[in-house]
């Protein structure tokens, strides 16, 4: 592994999102750790049209390929597997999220009349 030791734990690719449970973040930790971890071949449309089962053949040996139209990265073919690991997670959603545990803030509103206005500027 390269870029993040085995304990997941001390990975930071990206910040996880407030109130999720520690082991939803483990999880979405060893995820995004082998989304980058990935090394992936980019296929032109055009190529990949024309040798589709070589593109599947790479996809089952090597690992998720990329798809590009006009050089922009258009689609990815990746294994049945791959697609049911992803598709049986644990998505959190906003409503979770609001509702969960997790860190509160006060905002400090200063009272009204403890606001100082300006006077307005005299015109000669």
């Amino acid at each position: 592994m390269v870029g993040c030791p085995m304990n997941l734990k001390n990975c930071s690719f990206d910040v996880p999102i407030a109130g999720m449970s520690p082991s939803a973040v483990r999880a979405d930790r060893a995820i995004r750790y082998e989304l980058k971890a990935v090394v992936v071949k980019k296929w032109q449309l055009q190529e990949a049209k024309a040798r589709f089962s070589e593109l599947l053949d790479d996809t089952l040996e090597k690992g998720r390929q990329v798809v590009t139209r006009r050089g922009i990265d258009t689609a990815v073919v990746i294994s049945i597997d791959e697609w049911h690991k992803l598709k049986d997670q644990v998505h959190v959603t906003w409503k979770e999220v609001l509702l969960g545990e997790g860190p509160r803030f006060e905002i400090p509103i200063s009272r009204r009349d403890m606001v100082k206005a300006r006077r307005p500027p005299v015109l000669d």
